[in-house]
């Protein structure tokens, strides 16, 4: 921190004074908190890199900065909190403590090739708590004290309306919900001590622009309002519906061991698939032939034609597709076969394939065909649901000739081809 005596914001005539004001612009890293977030919305302890830029406007000559400072008064206590200076020069010198926060040299040729040239004859003060030299709280400075014939040294405003990136900060996001305002002017503050953001240019006599002033050599800008929510509200993200259980269950790709209940029907199949309902999307639509593909698994981890032409799709209440086998005399999935259902562009969707087994007769869902399955089916009642296990052939009812294909269908399950 540096010494300086209170200074009262005024105007000193000098003909080489552009008659403009200086507009502080505040540039946030990122611009909002990401997907599903509105421009300057951000989420609780999210962290944004902010850009202090100076811009002359209106335009007019190009002027060497002699002190700029910065008045964090008027920003939300909140928010102050969670504001911090990165090192933006280090000067090479170390343990001396001599390495600058937030104040950015870095339009001067000589401070990219020598870092003890950023902030050559200035007087630096990067961080806001008061101390024993500067009483002022809130407060950053920087302030040339070299002669005009070093002037190589000084920061140089640009006339023709370029933003001079001066300063940087982080800002973390505070933990509680609302809108938090950042500002570096304090424009509003007219106490005896002066606490508001100026800039000076040139040499004695020099011209001090300064918040709060009327124009033209007027500071303004220099606030930006964070609205910080717990969360953003992210939208739907496409093709995120992901499959999450079935009945019967599937297996999954890789799966060697645990298998579940199989499919068990000469005909009519009927699976349910079970998918996720993400937020703000909408309901799922029945997908077309093509958009999943049912195949049969061959060895080696081949795949035989797709067969969902053969079958129609309907969408349940809470995201749930019905695949129902409607031919009652072709057999589509066969007996002692495994079968693999997959997305294929499916819109909403995301990618899946859930593996079943058929093995017809399988009552109990142990993945064998014993006689304890053809006793099961015997004494089950007559009308069968959709997915009834005791209706073998897929009618809807428990005949007589479920008996019958059960008896003859009795053995033990197939085995999963290789490569799947």
């Amino acid at each position: 921190m540096f010494s300086r005596g209170v200074a009262l914001c005024s105007v000193l005539a000098l003909a080489s004074i552009a008659q403009g004001g200086v507009t502080v612009q505040l540039v946030a890293t990122p611009s909002s908190g990401g997907p599903g977030c509105d421009p300057g919305e951000y989420e609780v302890g999210q962290q944004v890199s902010v850009e202090v830029r100076l811009v002359q406007n209106p335009v007019g000559s190009d002027q060497l900065v002699r002190l700029d400072e910065f008045d964090f008064q008027q920003t939300a206590p909140l928010l102050l909190d969670g504001i911090t200076f990165p090192t933006t020069h280090d000067r090479g010198t170390g343990g001396t403590g001599d390495d600058i926060h937030f104040w950015k040299f870095d339009s001067l040729t000589g401070c990219t090739s020598t870092p003890a040239f950023c902030g050559f004859n200035h007087y630096i003060d990067d961080d806001l708590p008061a101390g024993l030299v500067d009483t002022r709280p809130n407060v950053l400075s920087m302030a040339y004290y070299g002669l005009n014939a070093d002037n190589t040294a000084q920061l140089t405003l640009k006339g023709d309306g370029t933003p001079l990136a001066i300063g940087v900060m982080d800002v973390t996001m505070p933990a509680l919900g609302g809108s938090y305002n950042l500002n570096v002017l304090n424009a509003a503050d007219t106490d005896m001590n002066n606490r508001r953001a100026r800039v000076d240019f040139g040499f004695e006599p020099h011209t001090i622009w300064c918040a709060g002033q009327a124009a033209p050599n007027d500071v303004s800008g220099g606030t930006l309002v964070f609205n910080v929510v717990a969360m953003c509200d992210v939208g739907c993200v496409p093709n995120s519906a992901a499959l999450v259980s079935s009945i019967p269950p599937f297996v999954s790709v890789g799966q060697s061991t645990g298998f579940p209940a199989p499919l068990w029907r000469t005909l009519r199949h009927v699976i349910r698939l079970d998918f996720s309902e993400p937020a703000n999307c909408p309901a799922l639509t029945p997908p077309t032939a093509g958009q999943i593909l049912i195949r049969e698994m061959l060895a080696n981890g081949a795949f035989g034609s797709d067969l969902s032409a053969s079958f129609t799709y309907t969408i349940e209440a809470g995201n749930v597709l019905r695949v129902r086998e409607p031919s009652t005399t072709a057999t589509v999935l066969l007996d002692n076969k495994w079968y693999a259902i997959s997305n294929n562009n499916w819109p909403g969707v995301a990618p899946f394939e859930a593996q079943f087994a058929v093995n017809v007769g399988d009552f109990d869902g142990n993945r064998f065909t014993t006689p304890t399955d053809v006793s099961g089916i015997n004494a089950a009642p007559g009308p069968q649901p959709d997915q009834g296990r005791a209706d073998v052939n897929g009618d809807g009812f428990k005949t007589p000739t479920d008996v019958s294909i059960a008896n003859s269908a009795q053995g033990p399950p197939p085995a999963k081809p290789t490569g799947h």
